[in-house]
């Protein structure tokens, strides 16, 4: 299913090893567009101007099941694709200060 914010067009699909996420940007190249997460949001910047955000909160309930660390993106004939593995281990042990 597609869903558009403001003007982008994307699709998801959680799997059980990751979260893929897939952006139309019809004439675009990986020289034109940027992507970032920033606070709980993934970000999509194109041609050094307009940015898109995706609520990552809103669209998918457990952020904290994925290594945001790990992403990784590839751009092909205008189709931005965007991969968030899952985490391997869901606790992590808390250095004492």
């Amino acid at each position: 299913m597609w869903y558009n914010t403001k003007t982008i067009k994307y699709s998801y699909e959680p799997t059980e090893k990751e979260l893929v996420l897939k952006f139309e940007l019809a004439g675009k190249t990986k020289d034109n567009v940027k992507v970032y997460r920033k606070n709980d949001a993934l970000n999509i910047k194109i041609d050094n101007k307009d940015t898109y955000a995706v609520d990552l909160v809103s669209q998918f309930y457990d952020v904290e099941e994925y290594s945001f660390e790990n992403t990784k993106a590839s751009m092909q004939h205008g189709l931005l694709t965007v991969r968030i593995p899952k985490r391997q281990d869901k606790s992590h042990e808390i250095e004492i200060e």
